[in-house]
């Protein structure tokens, strides 16, 4: 085994270390989380669809049975009326219809992913009160879990690449996540594949999308690793830009404290008899 600096080997024992944690507390997470799932609700579900289906077919039949028996004015006048009754029933069933969700275990092992790394929304209906419940408690446990994890990560890059190397493995990674993002999803060839790119680049900056879609181990330790990749990125940008900043940042505060000194000599008489006056008063009290 090659020799490895003593700073860089401990970074990347503790990095390993936390990356088990990690992986064991997601699979925790998920199987509380498979336990305290909201009741379904497919009866309901399938009760709306049957009003709709039957609010239809009365609607074929009256506009079939009046086809004949009115004018072609009073027919349309007719028929418009009939529609909106039926659209409106259709919108109502829509925004009460409450769509099915993933609660296999994969389902909920992706809901305390993006809880802990904070890459993507929660959607409160997929949980029950006792699933709220435990995902504050998971949350406040699990994301300081996950920021050890990117903290050591970044001191273990540090003391292995140069800024120019950091970078490049991170579009790299954003690349290899993009193309198995691409073949996860099987997309077209219709599917420009700078969005697959920019949804990669989303979850691995923790800005997160409407609907991320994570799937399978290897997408996970993909993540995790474009995570820490991306966190290092960020920190070698922040100096970068303190670096450049650095003149910007002397000449404002020269200039800050000469208003503080012109403040300063241009303080009313008085506010300094006041506090003359309240020092002379301590005097006497002493």
């Amino acid at each position: 085994m090659p020799h490895m600096e003593p700073k860089f080997e401990l970074a990347f024992r503790r990095t390993l270390f936390f990356f088990v944690l990690i992986l064991v507390y997601l699979i925790l997470g998920a199987s509380a989380l498979s336990l305290l799932r909201p009741p379904r609700h497919d009866k309901g579900s399938l009760d709306k669809i049957e009003r709709i289906d039957v609010k239809r077919a009365e609607l074929l039949n009256v506009l079939w049975a009046e086809t004949l028996a009115k004018s072609e004015n009073d027919w349309e006048e007719m028929a418009n009326q009939k529609m909106e009754a039926y659209e409106k029933t259709l919108l109502t069933s829509a925004s009460s219809f409450v769509e099915q969700r993933d609660f296999t275990f994969w389902g909920h092992f992706e809901r305390a992913f993006s809880m802990i790394t904070t890459i993507g929304p929660i959607d409160c209906r997929e949980l029950s009160t006792l699933g709220k419940m435990f995902c504050f408690v998971y949350s406040l446990l699990g994301v300081p879990l996950a920021l050890l994890y990117l903290s050591h990560c970044n001191k273990m890059a540090a003391c292995l690449c140069s800024s120019t190397k950091i970078f490049l493995s991170t579009f790299s990674l954003i690349f290899v996540g993009a193309v198995v993002y691409d073949i996860v999803e099987q997309g077209s060839d219709d599917t420009p594949f700078i969005d697959a790119y920019f949804s990669v680049f989303l979850q691995f900056s923790t800005i997160g999308e409407e609907d991320p879609r994570v799937r399978g181990i290897f997408t996970y330790i993909l993540c995790l690793a474009g995570l820490s990749l991306m966190s290092v990125t960020f920190i070698v940008i922040q100096q970068e830009i303190e670096k450049r900043t650095a003149w910007f940042e002397l000449q404002f505060s020269f200039l800050f404290g000469r208003a503080e000194r012109w403040a300063t000599e241009n303080k009313p008489r008085s506010m300094d008899r006041v506090e003359e006056e309240e020092e002379e008063e301590e005097d006497d009290g002493y």
